[in-house]
């Protein structure tokens, strides 16, 4: 899920009385009971960007704020009825990049602004009408990582490519297998701290995972776990991150397809545990982590439970029964919600339904038999909407449609029967944009549409608080604090000297626990003839998107801002301890000024004993412009 960093110090959550739980379609692009086949939903500048086709131009690149007026096509990319169509699209470098064919250069590099002339072809990587595309992708420091092909004397050659959504910045990685067998073809990558992890067959040692920093010297196998060519494909399509160890499931040989781990070496490459013990498969999935474990599905040879790790065998210890689904367009039927992970759990009395768990055997418990009786329900398309879990399930009466949960039995109800009656909608893909919960739905009038809630969703308390200051003569002690950490891979530490051009100096690897406090220093010994330094924090989740926290200003002399405290009664603190002044911008809760006050030097008091109760907002700019700090405060 999308990580938003706000604030400079506590910012708090609150969620409306009541939310709107009625899915309406976006429009009927391609009008009557007719498809439009929407897909590979993305969120972009706060608008919802997918594949659709209105049988006009074939599949191509449009684009809704959620309103019928505003689902436009954003170009034909390919004129005419046959359609350019889009392939593994997502964010990269405040662009778009997906894969389309312009009906000259096959399926290519693309990237979006998100206008008509902002759309454009990045580059031919496979010369001519053939195409480069692949099936999978992952983002790494500002590049785009993906199984590319490009044909050679011998024919199509899949490897190891990636891209800055530039012609020079777009560039093979690595020929893992050698030339005229047909590429290693490369598989399932994931982004885990400072690497990629994925699957390749090199032509000696089979599929195994690799590893890579991005270039060809850092591109390499981490260990041959079933030694020799076998086996010719991946026993799963599934690598998680976790404590910066990447986990599958893999099979030896000997021992059947178990969990096993790797940290990018050899010696760190080993299996966790023989959960179905000897030539059996425990073939786990759905891999989420949850309170500093790693939870995942595994059978021990007499039926599928909930298992969690803590990447030893001894902590390697299964919870209840359980069941669930996983495809390669990461449908997982499991989410985090506060203090406990949702899951498809597994009785005699009511088959497969949804369940709770706290991390303990005594903590483990169902939530509601949405089918009533010994059916099951058919869990899957979970997805955390801030103050409860949405998600598709089947009934008898309804079929499969949109439910939600707030963990509790009476909480947990029908959203929509959109199909009406016993037809299924059959929704998934959800995705939040802003406010917004968009998602595909299928019924006998439309067809496959884009339907949306609007404001639905209310993301929980995500950055608690960000500061940097020198904390000696060569270093910027930077810490922060979060809450609510999921699916997060890591922060990268940026910092720039005029607050315009930022650079990574540090990543820093999640933890992905309810509560999580960081603390980094970056060397600035090469920039002590500056007199100030700016710093923000992307935070990165596994799926490659990101986010930028507020920009931190550093005076070298050790001088800073600090605003406290952020629950107030009749004033707050502004003490600015910077030989400038500076500007504060006190907005209310519907974006109007309240208050513009200067900041001297010292420590300021900003009255609020004149406002109304209530959320308030904040920024403080420096004298050219640059924002330093911001966040809310709460007026009781």
């Amino acid at each position: 899920m999308k990580k938003y960093l706000v604030g400079f110090f506590i910012v708090f959550a609150f969620m409306p009385n009541s939310l709107a739980q009625t899915f309406t379609l976006v429009k009927d692009i391609r009008a009557g009971v007719s498809t439009s086949a929407p897909d590979e939903l993305t969120a972009f500048n706060n608008k919802l960007f997918f594949r659709a086709n209105n049988g006009t131009n074939g599949n191509e690149l449009f684009v809704t704020d959620g309103t019928e007026p505003n689902t436009l096509m954003v170009k034909d990319i390919r004129p005419g009825a046959s359609g350019g169509s889009v392939a593994l699209m997502s964010v990269l470098n405040n662009n778009l990049s997906f894969f389309s064919n312009d009906g000259t250069n096959g399926v290519e590099l693309f990237k979006s602004d998100g206008t008509e002339s902002g759309t454009t072809l990045v580059m031919d990587v496979n010369p001519g009408t053939a195409s480069s595309v692949g099936g999978f992708f992952t983002t790494l420091n500002g590049y785009k990582y993906w199984d590319g092909t490009v044909n050679d004397a011998s024919g199509p050659v899949t490897e190891l490519w990636r891209t800055d959504g530039t012609a020079a910045g777009t560039t093979l990685v690595k020929a893992i297998q050698a030339v005229g067998t047909g590429g290693s073809s490369p598989r399932s990558f994931v982004t885990i701290g400072n690497q990629i992890f994925f699957f390749a067959d090199d032509g000696v040692s089979g599929y195994e995972v690799w590893k890579s920093d991005g270039t060809a010297a850092g591109t390499a196998l981490t260990k041959d776990i079933n030694p020799g060519s076998l086996p010719s494909s991946p026993e799963g399509l599934e690598i998680k991150g976790f404590n910066n160890v990447a986990y599958f499931k893999k099979s030896n040989g000997v021992n059947g397809v178990e969990l096993w781990r790797s940290d990018g070496t050899e010696p760190g490459t080993y299996m966790v545990k023989d959960i179905n013990a000897g030539a059996g498969d425990s073939n786990p999935f759905n891999f989420i982590v949850f309170n500093n474990s790693l939870y995942f599905i595994a059978t021990d040879g007499v039926s599928n439970k909930l298992w969690k790790t803590d990447g030893t065998a001894v902590g390697t210890i299964s919870l209840a029964e359980a069941g669930g689904v996983f495809n390669t367009s990461g449908l997982i039927s499991m989410a985090v919600l506060g203090n406990y992970l949702f899951f498809p759990g597994v009785d005699a009395t009511n088959g497969m339904e949804l369940w709770k768990t706290d991390g303990t055997i005594g903590g483990t418990a169902i939530v509601k038999d949405i089918n009533p009786g010994t059916a099951s329900s058919g869990l899957a398309n979970f997805i955390n909407v801030g103050s409860k879990i949405v998600f598709k399930a089947t009934t008898a009466s309804e079929g499969a449609e949109p439910w939600s949960s707030d963990g509790t039995a009476t909480g947990t109800n029908l959203m929509h029967d959109i199909e009406p009656g016993t037809g299924s909608s059959v929704i998934e893909k959800f995705t939040i944009v802003g406010s917004k919960l968009f998602a595909l739905a299928t019924t006998t009038t439309y067809g496959r549409e884009v339907w949306v809630i609007n404001n639905f969703v209310v993301l929980p308390l995500e950055f608690i608080s960000f500061s940097a200051q020198k904390c000696n003569n060569n270093q910027v002690c930077l810490n922060w604090k979060t809450a609510n950490e999921q699916n997060v891979s890591h922060f990268e530490i940026e910092r720039s000297i005029e607050g315009i051009n930022f650079t990574t100096t540090v990543i820093k690897n999640a933890n992905n626990q309810t509560e999580n406090t960081y603390t980094v220093k970056d060397d600035i010994s090469a920039l002590l003839h500056s007199k100030k330094i700016y710093y923000r924090i992307k935070q990165v989740d596994n799926d490659g998107r990101n986010k930028l926290s507020n920009i931190n200003l550093v005076l070298l002399d050790n001088k800073g801002l600090m605003v406290y405290p952020t629950l107030v009664t009749n004033s707050f603190f502004i003490q600015n301890d910077a030989n400038a002044k500076m500007q504060l911008r006190l907005l209310g809760a519907d974006g109007k000024l309240i208050i513009q006050q200067i900041i001297n030097p010292g420590t300021n008091v900003v009255s609020t004993e004149m406002l109304p109760s209530g959320i308030y907002y904040y920024n403080v700019a420096s004298d050219n412009g640059i924002e330093i700090s911001a966040g809310k405060i709460l007026k009781q």
